[in-house]
């Protein structure tokens, strides 16, 4: 069926079915309210005449319906209707398939309310109310009520906003996901070259946590799942300008190398040291420096917050990171004590891909969504009581259905867009969330003008090595399907909270300024030519959970009172199993209360 031939079910019953029709809404929309509710009769221009649509009734002519027992099953209700293609004028036919529900009420041959009277077109919309009512009592008499589904808007089409979309529709609501642009999966986004490259422009792997483990098997994804190569447990760091392998177990940092001894025994002295006063105001990196010293911060903890979030351990705040790193305090008193009491036995969490990129997940999910509306942009929403709205699209003269929740899976600048006019206050908090530029560049060489072994997942660089890139992935190590055989794949990430003014570098500068790197870390011969230079921006990468962020996500929780729900990750978590659980979360909070 045509996208946006059928709007909403509002009843359907022996002899009456209230279609209302959306389309282009070419025409006006106008709603009667009756004792029914929201009765909705919406007018629009199809094949050249306005028309309402209702059981038996004729106000417009010849104009088509496509059946279809799936519309009826779409909106949550008990009955599959088949309605004849020649129209909704008198003399068209509507065959009820129910075979449970008849009890004397047949398509044919049930009591049917008078038919709307000619004359204005007020008088026939008071009439077709008060048939309507007339249907409903028929109804439930004979049924004992009909189920209609919640109807939810989602604004964007990443990750969270389609998982979020796929668990509503798995929880029986109707899930309307409206996109601007011309395809889904948001950050999540593969692209493969013709010369045999597979690139990763935003996240390179996923953790597979139960929630994802979950969507995967739900998906039907397990099969094309791709494993990282064997040296990926092997994590480096920048340090005098060299590679060194970062310590990955408690023994390795005692008797390693890698920190030096007045280093080893700050992070040991962390056991014996008195616990503060809970602050959620305390950053990551004053919580290192005050419980293991600045030399952790400076080669463990600056590269990997800045790998993971792209930001500042100086800036970014510990409660709304690793809030689990503030709680082991408070309640074993020193850190170690506390990993060492309770994660025992942990292991750790599987790193994946899939065969093809990580771009499948989220082609997959778009594939199974009901409703999934490309190149179609929000301008405004729009209030109509009862924690209810109607959404403005833009090129669109009439607004859309009516919807029972709208949420957010947009970045926090976006979403602040859309909210100015309703919640100017929310809207600023908001727009107040920082996103640092960052620009991933993949290079590609000859395997034999490295020298480095590239024996590992990739290497971090710590603010004070002064680096060009924050951190680069051995992508061919990892997924050596990811280039064509005998080269070497790198992905760099340049930028973030610590390193804004080399992303935004100029192409030539920056392409020449990272080689020069690669030569000094990785043994890359000086004439050796690239086989692949590939430079993706982002200008706005990743959201800063800085001292920003707490008004935000203030803000977040007043707009749940109004309906509006919050899931993209400046309010779940940078994290993809972050973003997964908030979807379910928010879809199991929807669909429990309606």
């Amino acid at each position: 069926m045509p996208r946006g031939v059928i709007k909403r079910i509002d009843y359907a019953a022996a002899g009456l079915l209230q279609f209302v029709m959306t389309g282009g809404y070419l025409g006006r929309g106008i709603e009667a309210l009756g004792n029914t509710g929201l009765v909705g009769y919406h007018y629009q221009q199809v094949a050249g005449g306005v028309q309402a649509l209702q059981g038996g009734g004729h106000i417009g002519q010849h104009h088509k319906f496509i059946e279809a027992p799936h519309v009826m099953a779409d909106f949550g209700i008990e009955h599959a209707v088949a309605v004849e293609e020649n129209g909704f004028g008198r003399g068209s036919s509507i065959h009820a398939r129910q075979k449970y529900a008849q009890r004397g009420c047949s398509a044919r041959g049930q009591p049917r309310a008078p038919r709307p009277a000619g004359g204005t077109l007020a008088g026939q919309l008071i009439e077709i109310n008060q048939q309507i009512e007339y249907s409903r009592q028929l109804t439930f008499a004979a049924f004992g009520g009909l189920h209609i589904r919640m109807n939810v808007a989602i604004i964007g089409s990443g990750i969270t906003g389609l998982a979020t979309a796929w668990y509503l529709q798995q929880q029986g609501a109707t899930a309307h996901v409206y996109e601007s642009g011309n395809a889904a999966g948001g950050n999540m986004r593969t692209r493969h070259l013709p010369e045999g490259y597979v690139l990763e422009l935003g996240p390179n792997s996923l953790q597979l946590s139960p929630e994802l483990e979950g969507l995967i098997a739900d998906l039907g994804l397990a099969e094309q799942i791709q494993e990282p190569g064997g040296v990926s447990g092997h994590r480096y760091v920048v340090r005098g300008g060299a590679l060194r392998e970062l310590p990955g177990k408690p023994q390795q940092l005692l008797f390693g190398s890698f920190f030096s001894l007045k280093g080893k025994w700050q992070a040991l002295s962390e056991l014996r040291r008195a616990k503060a006063a809970p602050d959620a105001h305390e950053t990551i990196g004053h919580f290192f420096r005050r419980r293991f010293g600045q030399e952790i911060l400076d080669y463990a903890v600056n590269p990997f917050v800045s790998g993971i979030y792209a930001g500042d351990p100086n800036q970014l705040l510990l409660h709304k990171t690793f809030p689990q790193l503030a709680a082991l305090e408070q309640e074993h008193g020193s850190v170690l004590r506390g990993f060492a009491r309770t994660m025992k036995g942990v292991a750790r969490r599987r790193i994946i891909s899939f065969r093809g990129g990580l771009q499948v997940l989220t082609d997959a999910l778009a594939s199974r969504l009901t409703h999934l509306h490309l190149n179609t942009r929000v301008q405004v929403f729009l209030p109509q009581g009862n924690g209810q709205y109607r959404l403005q699209l833009a090129g669109q003269p009439e607004p859309t259905e009516l919807y029972d929740a709208l949420i957010l899976a947009l970045p926090a600048y976006a979403a602040a867009d859309l909210l100015r006019g309703l919640h100017p206050q929310q809207a600023a908090a908001l727009g107040a969330v920082h996103y640092p530029p960052l620009t991933a560049v993949h290079t590609a060489y000859d395997r034999s003008a490295v020298q480095h072994p590239l024996n590992g997942f990739g290497a971090l660089s710590p603010r004070v090595e002064q680096p060009v890139a924050a951190g680069t992935l051995w992508s061919s190590s990892l997924f050596p399907d990811r280039c064509p055989a005998g080269q070497v794949l790198f992905t760099s990430f340049v930028g973030g909270a610590q390193y804004e003014t080399n992303a935004r570098l100029p192409d030539a500068q920056l392409l020449a300024s990272l080689r020069a790197e690669q030569q000094r870390l990785y043994g890359l011969k000086p004439d050796a030519p690239a086989r692949l230079q590939h430079i993706y921006r982002w200008e706005r990468s990743i959201p800063q959970f800085d001292e920003r962020i707490i008004p935000a996500h203030a803000a977040a929780d007043a707009l749940e009172q109004q309906g509006i729900w919050a899931v993209a990750n400046w309010r779940a978590g940078v994290g993809i199993p972050d973003c997964l659980r908030r979807a379910q979360q928010v879809a199991q909070k929807l669909t429990s209360a309606a």
